[in-house]
Order: structure tokens, then C-alpha cells, then sequence
């Protein structure tokens, strides 16, 4: 063997002994590079610890949904071992490549707000975050038009039949309220409201149901018009106390529902005008004041949920007696007392002098 090829032999057999990546004290054999090759770097763990980046997502409208599957692209990306939606943590991901992680993302169930941000976390660090609007995906069908008085109660209606095929339970959004579904028989969705819910007004009503992501575009719709719902004002009526010889009663309503307010009471013969608020039970009372021989009126300018009253109150007259004192002339009286024959003024005016005469015989006979 020739020396050079020795000295070859020599320098493989004490590289083979050192650590990876270390450079012999003694350098056998031609002399050495300054810069260690580029092989040998790639090996060196330290030199891979390069935090990861993201750069962008897919596909570009994630929505509200059951479920959204997200592709993060980005660099550094294989040592990912978490990733960080808000204040979650999600586990449940593939990371590709080194520049590709999917994962399925429930938007519903990592933030309540209209975005998201999520970034990933590797041994060598937490990468840039990417923020992520979140589009609200629904079904959406009105109700059926509805009115009914304030007081009452509501059994509020739709067809969702529609919306059956993900087999969800829509929910019922009525003005800025949402209620859960009371019932669904053969696609007709029912929610019963208790009397005095809503305040008298017209509200828009639909039933919307979440879409999952998977669902076809053609099966899901942006937010429709939806129904009415509207409830009307109750009649009310001044009530007064007949036991009572003040002024004092109640104001009451169509369905058992307390009118508010300010009840007026008016002397029309004076023109005096007082007030007294009405009671949380619908009673009033003006102590101390009582009809005596004026009119009056009483006035209820009504509410937000009732309708304005008024009652007029007149003196009461006295009914008149006839007077039992005076005798009845005695039979074939010639006596003629004009307040004993009742005439009509017209048939005086017609034939006064025959029929006065006729009565008068009449007596005389």
C-alpha cells in the first residue's frame, strides 16, 4: 500500500470516531475546508431550529358551521406539534409537508367573535398568527304571518321542511330574541309565547337553522325576509267604583293585562283638570272629590300596550212622581180639568175645537 493511501485510511478511521459534526484536532490529509459542508449542516439539529411561518390559508370563506377543512400553508412547518385557534387549543391536525397542515376547524366551538386567529408552535417556536374572518352560514324561511292583541298568548309558525335534510332543529329569530324550537311535526316548526312576551309592534320573524360546510351552496341561502309578527294595542275601559261616592275605580284592559300611565280627571263644568297616577294594579282613587251636580270626564291617555279611554260622567237628576194628592172628578162631573186629558199637541193643532169638545161631552155624559 502506498503512503499516500495510508494517510486516506488514516483520516476515514479517526473521523468515524468523533462526534457527528466535530472537526479533528489534527487534520490528516489534505487540509481541511474552513466552512463545514453543507451535509453535515443539515444534520446539525441546532441549525434546523428555524421558528415556522405562516403564510396563508384555504379556502378563503370559512364559515359558522358544523365543520370547516382548513389547509394552513406556510415554511418550517414539520415540526409542528400544536396549534392555536384563540384561546383553544387544537390537536386534531396533519402537518403534510413541511409547508402544508390541514385540520377540520369548528369555529363555533373556539370563539363567539366574527374571527378567529390561529397560529402553530413547534420546539423552535410560535409562528406569526393568521387572523381569519368567519362567515355565519345559514337556512333561512319566515314565519307565517301572525297578529294578535297585546295580553294574549302566540303559538308562532313555519315550514322548515326544507331544512330537514342535516336533521337540525332550526331556531326561532323573532325581532332581536331567539327561542329554541317547541315542537316539529311534518316539517311545520311551532314556538308558544307567553302573554305579554312582546311589547305591542311589528316584528320580523324567521326560523334559521346552521348549514355545515359540506353542504352544497345550492341548499343554503343568506338571510330571507322573514314573516310578521305583529301585536297590537288592548283596548282599555275606566271601571268606577259604584259603592264609592269619590271618584276612585280602576282602568282595565282587553286580556288581564295592567294599563300604566296617568288617569285625568276634568270638571266640564268648571274646566278644572287633575291627575293621579294609576296603581300597579290598575286602580285609581281622586280622594275627596265627588260628582255633586257638575259633568265630568275622565280621561286615560293610554300606553305602550294600551289604547287611550274615556269616560264621561253627568249629575244624576232625580226620576219625578206624579202627584197622588189631586182627586178624580166623580163620575158625570161637569167639572172640566185640562190636566186630566192628555192630548197630543199635534192633534190640537190639527182639530182643537172637536176633539175638545168631544172630551168635553165625554165628561159631561
Amino acid at each position: 500500500m502506498s503512503k499516500r493511501n495510508k494517510n486516506w485510511l488514516l483520516a476515514l478511521s479517526v473521523g468515524l470516531m468523533l462526534p457527528l459534526g466535530a472537526a479533528p484536532a489534527l487534520a490528516v490529509g489534505p487540509e481541511p475546508s474552513a466552512t463545514p459542508p453543507t451535509a453535515e449542516l443539515a444534520e446539525d439539529p441546532s441549525a434546523a431550529a428555524v421558528a415556522p411561518e405562516l403564510h396563508s390559508y384555504s379556502p378563503e370563506i370559512v364559515y359558522d358551521s358544523y365543520f370547516n377543512e382548513l389547509t394552513l400553508r406556510g415554511s418550517n412547518l414539520s415540526g409542528v406539534y400544536e396549534i392555536r385557534a384563540n384561546d383553544y387549543t387544537l390537536g386534531n391536525f396533519e402537518v403534510v409537508s413541511d409547508g402544508e397542515i390541514t385540520l377540520p376547524l369548528y369555529p363555533y366551538d373556539a370563539t363567539t367573535e366574527p374571527v378567529i386567529t390561529i397560529s402553530v408552535v413547534s420546539a423552535a417556536g410560535t409562528s406569526n398568527a393568521l387572523t381569519i374572518p368567519i362567515t355565519k352560514r345559514i337556512r333561512s324561511t319566515p314565519i307565517f304571518n301572525l297578529t294578535i292583541t297585546y295580553g294574549q298568548t302566540a303559538e308562532i309558525t313555519g315550514d322548515t321542511s326544507a331544512m330537514l335534510a342535516e336533521s337540525w332543529w332550526p331556531l326561532l329569530v323573532l325581532g332581536e330574541e331567539v327561542f329554541s324550537v317547541d315542537s316539529l311535526e311534518e316539517g311545520i316548526a311551532s314556538v308558544s309565547l307567553a302573554a305579554a312576551s312582546f311589547d305591542a309592534g311589528e316584528y320580523e320573524g324567521t326560523f334559521q337553522q346552521p348549514v355545515p360546510a359540506r353542504a352544497a351552496t345550492g341548499d343554503t341561502t343568506a338571510a330571507i325576509a322573514g314573516g310578521l309578527f305583529t301585536v297590537l294595542k288592548a283596548p282599555t275601559a275606566i271601571v268606577l267604583d259604584t259603592k264609592s261616592a269619590e271618584f276612585s275605580g280602576s282602568v282595565t284592559a282587553q286580556y288581564g293585562t295592567i294599563p300604566s300611565g296617568q288617569l285625568d280627571l276634568k270638571n266640564v263644568t268648571s274646566g278644572a283638570v287633575q291627575s293621579v297616577e294609576i296603581g300597579t294594579d290598575g286602580s285609581f282613587s281622586f280622594p275627596g272629590v265627588t260628582a255633586g251636580n257638575d259633568s265630568w270626564q275622565l280621561s286615560y291617555a293610554g300606553d305602550t300596550n294600551h289604547i287611550a279611554t274615556s269616560l264621561a260622567v253627568n249629575p244624576v237628576v232625580p226620576p219625578t212622581t206624579p202627584d197622588t194628592k189631586k182627586p178624580l172628578p166623580a163620575t158625570g162631573a161637569t167639572a172640566f180639568d185640562p190636566a186630566l186629558i192628555a192630548v197630543p199637541l199635534g192633534a190640537l193643532l190639527l182639530g182643537g175645537t172637536l176633539l175638545l169638545r168631544s172630551a168635553l161631552r165625554s165628561t159631561r155624559s
